[in-house]
C-alpha cells in the first residue's frame, strides 16, 4: 500500500490543526472529518463541498469562508 493514501486516509481522523492560518486557503472538497481546527484562520478559505463532519470549529475565524455545499453535519461551532 502507497504510504500517500495511507495518510491521506488516517489525517481527517487525526489532524490538529489548532491555531492554523489557512487564510485564503484552497480546501475545496476536503476530506476533514473530525480535524481540530480550534481558533484556526479560515477568513476567505474556500471550504465550498468540504467534509467536515464532526470538525471542532470552536472559535475559528470563518469571515468570508465559502462553505456551499459543506458537509457540516456534528460540526462544534
Amino acid at each position: 500500500m502507497h504510504l500517500g493514501f495511507l495518510v491521506w486516509w488516517l489525517a481527517p481522523y487525526t489532524a490538529d490543526l489548532t491555531n492554523a492560518n489557512l487564510e485564503g486557503a484552497n480546501l475545496e472538497g476536503a476530506n476533514l472529518k473530525g480535524a481540530k481546527l480550534t481558533n484556526a484562520n479560515l477568513r476567505g478559505a474556500n471550504l465550498q463541498r468540504a467534509y467536515l463532519r464532526d470538525v471542532n470549529l470552536r472559535d475559528a475565524d470563518l469571515e468570508g469562508a465559502k462553505l456551499d455545499g459543506a458537509n457540516l453535519l456534528g460540526a462544534i461551532r
